[in-house]
């Protein structure tokens, strides 16, 4: 038997790239802030008998009806991509889902994981297999090839250290299960185990490693020197994942200030040298909205601190894209408790559930969405002033170009007149400035001058679209 072999890198525009973690009980109308939802799934919501699954309804019931909601967000328009988190034991604890009196390295040890997502790639991939293969519970609709899920992630967070030894992955644990839930351990384990055994096309995700860049290189590394001795080589997943908060440890810090670029730059790098065919996820970042946690953004003047939590998550995702991250998800589509002192309680683009009043930052994030739908990074423009960052954007189809511009600084710093040189001739360009209240922002016509145009740059990113 043969390892499953390496996908292409998919060519993402910037509406693509643009991602939420959210949940499937979230109106569609909020989800589509991003181009991409990482949706936490618990397996025993699917499986909750061993053999015996059921999607439409699970056995969480009505509204946990998958088949449809996966069916609404690919018909909207545009539509909404979703890479399922499959997290937790099939008994709903957070233990890692080694059969009992197994070994945790051993592959055998998570066949029942390996087949679950077989049975989840053979569902909602777009291979139909053999009826036969299907393990659903009585009543269940039997069907496979829905075509609705591209990517899966294989667990939240494996490094928990803080939930006791049970639920901690070492590198080689996390290696062995990936590599059964991957292609049933290059195979061996059968033709019903692993995502690529049901559709060779299905890319599984790594699960998000969750303390930092430091940490993630002990894990990348293990898995590869693993993936070495047991696989040929052969990374047991599609894309790499890392988890990351700008932090002091005591309140959060602005993108800039934690050097966010450099930092995801240096996955990126590990990825260009090691595995240039694997996408990297840079799938939970944030602030919260709540002055006293350590994720916390700040009031800076003229500035709430929620129009900064807003501004923050719209510069993160800039230097994200920059760095060479394929896609990136902020942490979280709504506020669990705005008045709490926990961190990720207030870390929302909304007000908790059932109200969800918007925050500026959905706003904001929806207006990066909007303005650079089908383009690409074009790459950092120099401008001559170290209070100014320039990111040039491109659509491939079109040629035209937008500008994004900000001051990567956190005391309120405007630069009045800015002279901004633009590619070509042209006799006028739109700005636009995020707005509170606005899906696309306010827009407004500049005149240009000899291919120049004079704007005031800010903390609070704006937009030149080249008419």
């Amino acid at each position: 038997m043969q390892c499953a072999p390496g996908l292409p890198r998919p060519y993402l525009t910037m509406d693509q790239f643009i991602g939420i973690n959210s949940f499937n009980d979230v109106p569609d109308q909020v989800n589509a802030v991003a181009g991409i939802l990482r949706e936490y799934h618990n397996w025993n919501w699917d499986e909750a008998v061993l053999g015996q699954i059921k999607w439409n309804p699970s056995y969480a019931g009505d509204p946990w009806n998958f088949d449809a909601w996966y069916t609404r967000l690919k018909n909207l328009t545009p539509p909404i991509l979703v890479s399922p988190v499959i997290q937790n034991n099939y008994n709903g604890n957070t233990f890692k889902p080694v059969k009992y009196g197994m070994n945790s390295t051993d592959p055998a040890a998570y066949i029942a994981h390996g087949e679950y997502f077989y049975q989840f790639a053979a569902r909602y991939g777009k291979v139909n297999v053999l009826d036969p293969n299907l393990k659903l519970a009585p009543g269940q609709p039997r069907l496979s090839g829905l075509g609705f899920i591209q990517y899966v992630e294989d667990w939240n967070e494996p490094d928990n250290t803080w939930s006791g030894g049970l639920s901690y992955f070492s590198p080689e644990e996390y290696a062995v299960m990936a590599s059964v839930d991957y292609d049933g351990h290059c195979g061996k384990l059968g033709a019903t185990v692993g995502v690529r055994n049901a559709d060779p096309g299905m890319r599984l995700v790594m699960g998000g490693i969750s303390e930092g860049v430091d940490k993630y290189f002990y894990y990348l590394n293990g898995i590869r020197l693993w993936s070495d001795a047991k696989r040929g080589g052969s990374l047991p997943f599609d894309v790499i994942n890392i988890h990351h908060y700008s932090s002091t440890g005591k309140t959060g810090k602005s993108p800039e200030e934690d050097n966010l670029k450099e930092q995801l730059g240096r996955v990126t790098g590990w990825r260009d040298k090691y595995a240039p065919d694997k996408e990297v996820w840079y799938s939970e970042f944030g602030w919260d909205t709540n002055p006293n946690t350590m994720i916390s953004a700040r009031a800076i003047s003229p500035y709430t601190i929620e129009q900064v939590q807003g501004q923050w998550i719209v510069r993160a995702y800039l230097l994200a894209r920059a760095a060479g991250v394929d896609r990136a998800f902020q942490f979280v589509v709504r506020d669990e408790d705005p008045n709490s002192k926990v961190q990720f309680n207030s870390s929302g683009l909304t007000s908790p559930k059932p109200d969800y009043t918007r925050k500026p930052a959905w706003y904001y994030v929806y207006t990066l969405k909007n303005r650079l739908a089908d383009f690409v990074f074009a790459g950092e423009q120099a401008s001559g002033n170290p209070q100014v960052m320039i990111y040039k954007f491109v659509n491939p189809e079109t040629n035209r170009i937008v500008y994004v511009l900000w001051s990567p600084t956190t005391n309120g710093t405007v630069v009045p007149d800015y002279n901004l040189k633009l590619d070509g001739t042209h006799g006028s360009a739109t700005f636009v400035s995020l707005s509170d209240t606005s899906l696309a922002g306010v827009e407004e016509t500049l005149l240009t001058s000899d291919s120049n145009v004079l704007i005031d740059v800010s903390e609070s990113p704006v937009f030149v679209l080249i008419n």
